[in-house]
């Protein structure tokens, strides 16, 4: 017997629907967004492809910290068995950095006794989850949801066999941050028991504003949860033999929109696999523009002063601390202006002149920073993890207030930084620590490669960078004795960076796989348990996760400052592969298929008037036309060999790139390619074979 809530049936809204159920995206009004709404395959492939996502658990869930989640971006639930194996527990909590760390915890206690057997099912499609219990009297199902934009969880179970009257007890030991309790409201229709919750510090009004949300109609809440759910999932849609990897993309969308918290600052808040999967509208940054959360003046300074290195307290970066990457890579993904006006100027301002004091000047006329904390590496003079942040944020701070025609007092000092700051030092290795110290041993973080990713100050489509490139990570990578989870998945996005496909999957699937090791597997639902040993110092930027998420797409799409590259680091078993709605530096969007161990072809959906250098990969017979209102010309191309071209576009133009007499974008768009059979199924059973 099933006891959801409602209708079940799969709701088929088109994208432009799903988008006004889901409310009003932050470029919703732009011909960004519109152009991103186009492209794409239709509601069967993604449906199809997220049920394929779900995570079964045909045993009981005891981990907290590897169990089934909720959540809709403010209120989190995890849902385990208790210790005692008395209770089915649900442990609230709110979303944001913390969300795992929940101490509220509603109980769900059978009246047969101890729990015996327990299978359950997360639809990652519908977010809800599913499953039944044994008990030693008789067996309940169940179905839980966090409706989205509601705050509250919602449980339904209907008794069957001997069990009667189930209860839900809060647990009274546990209080939640700032002495916040669970509230709940039950009813019950016969054998059947349905309950909302959430956690509150003012009981009187969280009780009606439970009671409220029970209220309404269940078919409808439900309806309106799925439909937001569906939508999200449309903005883009990839496809590749490699089940495990496609798997887990679909996974860390589902968490990403489950447990961030979009008020809190962007470097928590604002993954850059988002931006990449055309998915901005979810974290921080969006929240930001609207004027609804984290704005720069909230960005507090660090303890550390440069000159000290880690002996004056935390060691944060200032620019990583405050998200600057994170909302440049929003910037650059979306072409949106008041990321640039709004958000990043102002830090990048803050941050250069704050660094600028602290430099010292040698006899050439070279600009030094002081000791400073490599992460979780050494203390050391011109540190290249400070130096590559300092020389990121001087360019862009430069090259923002040109495009944005500010006056700045101060431009000339930020020129004269730009030119004269101290290179990175290098040896046979490539580049070092700092000065003076070269990487000798292994080390989970590599920090002192943020210049070759994701700051792109070196490019592999300049031949002149790639040597520079490639000693450098190779050097970092062939040390992994104390590598954990972050390592494996950062490793990746630097393989793909160097166009070395097969080590970039190796790592991935190191980390995917399901192995052993707990200090590098992720657990039964994505999550991965930071290695306690590392220290906070060794782990600046995103969880294993988002950043392993961010990989998978490095393989599909990357760009680099001057190059937009489709398939860039494809390994040669993918033989097909398609993407469509992802997005790229250059505030482009991307639609592409690869077919037979070749590009098939490429549609670029231009959102500015700019010059687009695409890397395409179609050496021999390649076609170009450009699109704009159902009108088609031939491109006025200059190319460069190498599957490599440069053309104009203006805004609202689509390039496409094909093979002469081969497959061109149509019926086939956005396809399925065969699977690999034996990647791993989420959840708590085995990886299937």
């Amino acid at each position: 017997m099933n006891a959801g809530f409602g209708r079940r049936t799969f709701l088929r809204t088109s994208a432009g629907t799903g988008l006004a159920a889901a409310g009003a995206f932050w470029v919703a009004a732009t011909p960004q967004e519109a152009l991103a709404a186009e492209p794409g395959p239709g509601p069967d492939l993604h449906e199809r492809a997220l049920l394929d996502a779900r995570m079964e658990w045909p045993t009981a869930p005891r981990d907290r910290q590897a169990a089934p989640f909720l959540g809709d971006g403010s209120l989190t639930a995890q849902v385990y068995v208790r210790e005692d194996g008395k209770a089915l527990r649900f442990s609230l909590g709110r979303a944001g950095r913390d969300w795992d760390a929940a101490a509220t915890h509603l109980d769900l206690v059978p009246s047969g006794g101890a729990i015996t057997g327990m299978r359950c099912e997360l639809s990652l499609w519908n977010a809800e989850l599913t499953g039944s219990l044994t008990t030693s009297a008789g067996s309940l199902t169940f179905s839980a949801l966090v409706p989205r934009g509601r705050g509250a969880l919602l449980v339904s179970v209907t008794a069957e066999g001997g069990e009667r009257e189930t209860s839900f007890t809060p647990a009274a030991d546990t209080t939640g941050r700032e002495g916040e309790r669970v509230a709940h409201v039950e009813r019950r229709n016969g054998t059947r028991t349905r309950v909302a919750a959430l956690i509150s510090s003012v009981p009187p009004k969280a009780e009606d504003r439970v009671a409220s949300v029970l209220g309404a109609d269940a078919g409808s809440v439900t309806d309106e949860h799925r439909a937001w759910w569906h939508a999200f999932y449309r903005r883009s849609h990839l496809s590749v033999p490699d089940r495990t990897l496609q798997r887990f993309h679909w996974a860390q969308l589902y968490t990403a929109a489950s447990v961030l918290d979009a008020h809190e600052p962007p470097a928590h808040s604002a993954p850059t696999f988002l931006n990449r999967a055309n998915h901005t509208e979810t974290g921080g940054v969006a929240t930001a523009l609207g004027k609804g959360g984290w704005s720069p003046e909230q960005a507090v300074p660090t303890m550390a002063f440069p000159g000290t290195g880690s002996k004056s307290g935390p060691v944060e970066n200032r620019l990583a601390a405050w998200g600057a990457p994170a909302l440049w890579d929003a910037y650059r993904h979306t072409g949106d202006e008041r990321i640039l006006r709004e958000l990043l100027h102002p830090l990048l301002r803050r941050a250069v002149d704050y660094y600028s004091g602290f430099l010292t000047t040698s006899r050439d006329g070279t600009l030094h920073l002081p000791v400073t904390h490599s992460p979780g590496y050494a203390d050391v003079v011109d540190c290249t993890y400070d130096l590559s942040l300092l020389r990121w944020a001087t360019t862009h701070l430069i090259d923002s207030t040109r495009h944005l025609g500010l006056t700045e007092p101060r431009l000339a000092r930020w020129q004269e930084m730009a030119s004269k700051l101290a290179p990175y030092e290098k040896d046979d290795a490539g580049v070092r620590v700092g000065a003076g110290v070269r990487l000798t041993r292994s080390h989970a973080g590599a920090w002192h490669l943020l210049w070759l990713h994701p700051l792109y100050e070196k490019s592999w489509s300049r031949k002149e960078d790639r040597e520079l490139m490639r000693r450098s990570f190779e050097h970092w990578a062939q040390m992994r004795e104390e590598w954990d989870g972050r390592s494996y998945a950062i490793g990746a996005s630097l393989a793909a960076a160097v166009r070395k496909p097969e080590p970039a999957v190796e790592f991935l699937h190191r980390l995917l796989g399901g192995k052993s090791d707990a200090a590098v597997a992720l657990l039964a639902n994505t999550r991965h348990r930071q290695n306690a040993s590392a220290g906070p110092a060794v782990a600046p930027g995103p969880p294993a996760p988002f950043a392993a998420a961010q990989a998978v797409l490095d393989l599909l799409v990357s760009g680099d400052p001057h190059t937009l590259s489709v398939f860039p680091a494809v390994p040669k078993e993918w033989r097909d592969a398609s993407v469509s709605g992802l997005r790229a530096p250059g505030a482009y969007v991307v639609d592409a298929a690869r077919a037979d161990g070749r590009t098939a072809w490429i549609r670029v959906h231009s959102t500015q008037a700019r010059t687009l250098t695409l890397e395409h990969g179609i050496k021999d017979n390649a076609e170009f036309h450009v699109e704009k209102g159902g009108r088609s010309r031939r491109a006025d191309v200059k190319v460069s060999g190498d599957g490599v071209c440069a053309v104009r576009l203006a805004a609202g133009e689509v390039l496409t790139v094909s093979r002469r007499g081969g497959p061109k974008p149509g019926a086939d768009e956005g396809h399925e390619v065969a699977a690999n059979e034996s990647g791993r199924r989420w959840g708590g059973s085995e990886p299937k074979v």
